[in-house]
């Protein structure tokens, strides 16, 4: 693996982008009535939209054990308190996740958790 999930998951919260998940603008609205309203209107920003996936949900987790760790700032852009016992309880949530889901990720997704997982309890030692 090129760059560890920690990497991955700093690359994701500074750009907003997950390998694997499209964010893209809504579809466009099939209405003509409210398109030809929207053309003189044109000034709001397409919405991104993001796929729910298993990395974006052991993506959230890491970034939350991240927070607690001190090594990434809240989603407000200021940093955070060491909270070690919160830090411990999202990686024992990804550990738990890994458990009840053995057998059925395909081997990307067992690889990616397991990396991740390790990653965080290597973080929170050094801690």
């Amino acid at each position: 693996m090129k760059n560890s999930p920690i990497e991955i998951l700093q690359h994701v919260r500074e750009y907003g982008l997950m390998k694997g998940t499209e964010m893209s603008p809504k579809p466009p609205e099939k209405n003509p009535a409210k398109s030809a309203n929207a053309s003189s209107q044109s000034t709001e920003k397409p919405e991104k939209t993001m796929e729910a996936s298993f990395s974006m949900l052991s993506m959230s987790i890491a970034s939350s054990a991240l927070m607690a760790l001190g090594l990434a700032p809240s989603p407000q852009g200021t940093d955070m308190p060491k909270d070690k016992d919160m830090a411990r309880f999202n990686i024992d949530l990804l550990v738990m996740l890994k458990e009840k889901t053995n057998n059925n990720l395909n081997s990307d997704e067992q690889k990616f958790l397991e990396a991740l997982i390790s990653d965080l309890q290597m973080k929170f030692v050094q801690s």
